[in-house]
């Protein structure tokens, strides 16, 4: 039987995408990108494609030419994980791994969820303000957390890969570009673990091979 055949469709962005890209990356899946423009969007969300209204959403086409979707990040990336996580070295089996890997991953989440009424805040005065908590308290204390739970090596569980590995790179990266006007470039560098990690998944081979075809 032949594998299904995957298309991700998503912005012209890494955003919420980017951690399912590596997930397909590091598990050795071929899938099609899709990814449009900004001003293509209200057409797409028109359609009535996404189940709710918003993106990513995978689509599965099997052998026979019958077509799903699967809408919604947590959804998409226990679907990867389920279904080709063995061969990457993304799956565990013991029930603490699997409870583990869900913290992280949901604590990564709830922290860059933080950052986001900040995204949209038209007011500079109290969007400055607001930057100014999340670095000095609130994502120190998340960082620090998650730093505490996180093995020596950096993995979450394990010695390779796992969705939450992955995720937690992501809101990494993110932090560090210097996008976020008020976010010291600098805030993850106190977390050792965090740091690690975010290493192991930066340098993973296929990772590697994944962003260099995107340059």
């Amino acid at each position: 039987m032949a594998p299904p055949k995957y298309t991700l469709h998503y912005f012209d962005m890494a955003g919420r995408a980017e951690p399912l890209r590596l997930a397909f990356a590091v598990c050795g899946v071929e899938f099609t990108d899709r990814r449009f423009a900004r001003d293509e969007w209200p057409e797409v969300k028109a359609s009535g494609f996404p189940p709710y209204g918003h993106v990513p959403v995978l689509e599965v086409e099997t052998e026979d030419g019958k077509k799903e979707v699967i809408a919604e990040f947590s959804a998409i990336m226990a679907y990867i994980v389920a279904a080709h996580g063995a061969a990457g070295g993304m799956a565990r089996t013991d029930p603490l791994d699997i409870a583990r890997v869900e913290e992280i991953r949901s604590a990564t989440d709830a922290m860059v969820s933080k950052i986001s009424p900040t995204m949209w805040e038209k007011d500079e005065e109290k969007k400055v303000a607001m930057r100014a908590e999340l670095a000095s308290t609130t994502l120190p204390r998340y960082l620090a957390a998650i730093d505490a739970r996180l093995q020596d090596s950096g993995y979450v569980s394990g010695d390779t890969l796992t969705a939450a590995d992955i995720n937690l790179e992501e809101a990494v990266a993110w932090l560090s570009k210097g996008i976020l006007d008020g976010i010291p470039t600098t805030i993850v560098d106190a977390y050792p673990r965090v740091l690690k990690c975010a290493a192991n998944v930066r340098d993973h081979p296929r990772v590697v091979a994944w962003h260099k075809s995107r340059t």
